[in-house]
């Protein structure tokens, strides 16, 4: 299924019970998605909800029962009752609200203890507010000292450590080359996790 870009909701029970749904397309222009959207989807493997989306609703994953991966938006502020409940394949759920959304009650019951992975700065706020799941819960990288990759015009790619402040300085970004001012030369830039400045 793939829902055509425009589209603002997704109303309940929309896709319920389609049994044999393998994939949805979910626009970026879908604010709210209905209960029980997408229960009883028996086959659908993964899930990416768009950034807009605020609250999953009661049942919206209910009994996915192939679902491996869901991807949660930073927009995401509440996971209500028995949302992701019974969905027994999960290996894990990337969590990127910088504030831990309020849990309904069992929205994340019989998950197959998968791994919920959360935003390395804000590791010990979601093991205090999802206390019942502090043993799954997981950083995004393995640490704060995160990763900048850059590719340069000669075609050269380059990714460097970052420092435990998290910023990112014209230090990490002058590449030690025979181009002059190789600053000017980036062509690509990909800034992982845990960043939290740019520099001049």
């Amino acid at each position: 299924a793939t829902i055509p870009s425009g589209i603002t909701s997704i109303g309940d029970g929309a896709f319920a019970k389609c049994s044999g749904l393998t994939s949805v397309n979910i626009p970026d222009t879908v604010r709210f998605i209905g209960a029980y959207a997408f229960a009883g989807c028996r086959m659908l493997p993964s899930v990416t909800i768009p950034n807009g989306v605020r609250r999953i609703q009661p049942q919206t994953f209910l009994g996915c029962i192939s679902l491996e991966t869901i991807s949660i938006p930073p927009s995401v502020n509440e996971i209500q009752i028995l949302a992701l409940s019974g969905c027994y394949h999960l290996n894990s759920i990337m969590c990127y609200p910088l504030t831990p959304p309020t849990l309904g009650l069992s929205a994340l019951s019989d998950t197959n203890y998968c791994t919920i992975y959360v935003p390395c700065e804000i590791l010990e706020e979601y093991k205090t507010e999802w206390n019942e799941f502090e043993d799954r819960i997981m950083p995004m990288t393995d640490s704060c000292h995160f990763k900048l990759h850059l590719e340069y015009a000669n075609g050269n790619e380059v990714e460097y450590d970052c420092d435990s402040s998290s910023a990112i300085t014209s230090a990490d970004t002058n590449y030690s080359t025979d181009i002059d001012k190789s600053i000017f030369h980036i062509t690509s830039a990909i800034i992982r996790d845990c960043a939290t400045t740019i520099g001049d």
